[in-house]
């Protein structure tokens, strides 16, 4: 028996015998169709029309059309710069310490107070930085209210190179929510509350800060009165900030005296001024005992707008009374 595969290979004479002829003459037909032209022919088992069997140069090729080029986005606008904080404003030691460690009703009584901006611990040499959960959960409300948070650390200086490196980190901390401090301060003491403080450490440090906080970041120094501290390396560590925060603790004297004398004292480094007064009880250091009356905060304020300080400040939230509380409520900033 011949399989199929036998048979293609038999001529087609052998096959068909004497229709041979016929078989023949219908092949030259179907040939001289496509020769002339013919609309189609078999081939492969499928069907070709008479285009795509026509030479490749008479085939015109179709061209894609032009899409335009989409718009680039516009540019997402800047951030704004950090700038000084001014006007009223309270320093907070510990964020559980106030408000019932609430923030939003910690921000409720800023805002009713007309407090524009709050002073909040981070760190010190002596504990690192270990204010990242406290701005977790203070930075968006304070934020969301138009209140700025200034973060502050206290430096020891016996390594000005990891002080200012961990202040840095405290200026670089972004909450999950994306938000910052606003500005900065450092808090710097005298020997008496134990810092290695010295004219080359004190440049040491305030140079590498502002070279790790950059040239536009808002820092502010929180130092003692020159009255008191002769000696302090003012020059040195004011240089390299660009507000001076002076802390005029009055205990038993007279609180427009003090910050008059103050902001006097320190005019000639050129740098705005920005007075941290007393809302707490200095007793223990030698001022009459008890919390200053109101009306010692209202004269510390009215000496210090009447210099034209930028603003001012008060230590500290957790002690203040209400009194102290309506003084600098009712104070225009």
């Amino acid at each position: 028996m011949i399989s199929v595969w036998d048979r293609r290979a038999v001529p087609l004479s052998d096959r068909f015998g004497a229709d041979s002829g016929i078989i023949a003459g219908i092949v030259g037909l179907l040939t001289m169709m496509v020769g002339i032209g013919g609309l189609s022919t078999l081939a492969q088992g499928g069907r070709e029309t008479a285009a795509e069997l026509a030479p490749a140069a008479a085939v015109t090729p179709i061209r894609p059309l032009a899409v335009p080029a989409a718009p680039a986005a516009p540019a997402a606008p800047p951030s704004p710069a950090p700038a000084l904080p001014r006007g009223k404003g309270m320093w907070l030691h510990y964020l559980r310490q106030a408000a019932g460690n609430d923030p939003a009703a910690l921000v409720a009584q800023a805002k009713a107070t007309g407090l524009s901006h709050v002073y909040l611990r981070l760190g010190s040499s002596k504990d690192g930085f270990y204010g990242q959960g406290d701005l977790d959960r203070l930075l968006p409300v304070a934020h969301a209210a138009g209140l700025a948070v200034v973060g502050w650390d206290f430096p020891y200086l016996f390594d000005a190179e990891a002080d200012a490196r961990r202040a840095a980190d405290e200026i670089a901390y972004t909450t999950p929510t994306g938000q910052r401090i606003d500005a900065f301060s450092a808090d710097i003491e005298t020997r008496t509350e134990g810092v290695n403080i010295s004219v080359p450490v004190a440049d040491t440090y305030s140079r590498r800060l502002r070279e790790l906080a950059g040239p536009g970041y808002p820092l502010v120094a929180t130092v003692p009165r020159p009255h008191y501290n002769s000696g302090y390396p003012y020059a040195e560590i004011v240089r390299q900030f660009d507000a001076v925060a002076p802390m005029v603790y009055w205990l038993g004297r007279d609180p427009a005296g003090e910050v008059d004398q103050a902001v006097t004292d320190l005019a000639g480094l050129g740098k705005p001024i920005m007075p941290v007064g007393q809302a707490y009880d200095a007793g223990p250091e030698g001022g009459p005992p008890g919390p200053p009356p109101k009306e010692h905060l209202v004269r510390f304020i009215q000496a210090a707008q009447t210099r034209g300080v930028t603003g001012f400040s008060f230590w500290v939230w957790h002690t203040a009374t209400p009194d102290q509380w309506a003084a600098i409520r009712e104070a225009h900033s």
